[in-house]
């Protein structure tokens, strides 16, 4: 606890965790809302770092708390260890006075779950729900909310196991000044987001929100559909979310049996101490 506040208040990291000799390519193989995504090399191993966007608006004092926090959930982050959870690699200062830093972490070759379902279409879903439970489980016994959970953000390791990412930083991100909406990369967010977190009932994200975005997930991966698939702006799910309407409809798709159906109709209950 004493290392996650030193490191906060001097957005300064320990040197076991500072890598050195990484040449940041010109052009992300990726750019979201949050910041960009890099491929890059360190001792033979590939490496994505992920730099965090400060917007222009924001202020020298604003900048640092913001980095503050950073630095906090980062540290969080290197304690983490599981093999259906990311892991940490370290952290590369992007200038000499280390006023930038993205956090690296592996490559990982084989994409995101989604992407890799739809190529290897013949390949078991249900051994991926178990690894994405398994890492949700041991976030929560940290303490840790994901509070982004979706399929977008489970990757498939090289032993063919799940992986979750994008979680811890939903604070900082609102921290950034990014409205719900921005955060929804395209206005899709509201798909896994639980109905608590948009009527108002909930001041923020929970455990229980984090198991009803579990619950699509499963969806997305059984059935390569997004939950509210018929729904094409935030306007309509919102409104099928205050009618009560299931993010997955109520017919049960051939490719869900019935007991992994009833487990995430439970698992997208309205009530959220309903919820497992």
């Amino acid at each position: 606890i004493a290392l996650y506040g030193l490191c906060s208040a001097s957005m300064l990291y320990p040197h076991c965790y500072v890598l050195k000799c990484i040449v940041k390519p010109k052009l992300a193989e990726a750019s979201t809302w949050f910041g960009d995504i890099y491929k890059a090399h360190h001792k033979n191993k590939t490496l994505c770092l992920k730099v965090v966007h400060l917007r222009q608006k924001t202020g020298k004092s604003e900048s640092e708390h913001i980095l503050q926090s950073y630095a906090k959930e980062v540290m969080v982050w290197a304690e983490l260890h599981h093999p259906n959870v990311l892991p940490f690699y370290g952290i590369f200062y992007l200038n000499k006075r280390r006023e930038r830093v993205c956090v690296v972490s592996r490559w990982m070759d084989r994409g995101d779950l989604l992407t890799y379902l739809k190529y290897n279409p013949s390949i078991p879903r249900t051994p991926f729900i178990h690894d994405i439970a398994g890492g949700l489980e041991y976030l929560h016994r940290k303490g840790m909310v994901h509070g982004d959970l979706k399929g977008a953000n489970v990757l498939v390791n090289d032993s063919g196991r799940a992986c979750i990412i994008g979680f811890g930083l939903t604070s900082i991100h609102q921290k950034l000044g990014y409205s719900r909406r921005e955060m929804a990369d395209g206005g899709r967010l509201p798909r896994w987001t639980a109905p608590e977190l948009l009527d108002g009932r909930a001041n923020g994200v929970t455990e229980r929100s984090d198991v009803w975005a579990f619950g699509c997930v499963c969806y997305e991966i059984f059935t390569g559909e997004v939950p509210f698939r018929r729904c094409s702006t935030d306007a309509q799910i919102i409104q099928q979310l205050s009618m009560g309407t299931s993010p997955f409809g109520t017919a049960r798709p051939s490719q869900i049996d019935s007991d992994m159906w009833m487990v995430m109709e439970r698992c997208c209950a309205r009530e959220p101490k309903s919820r497992p």
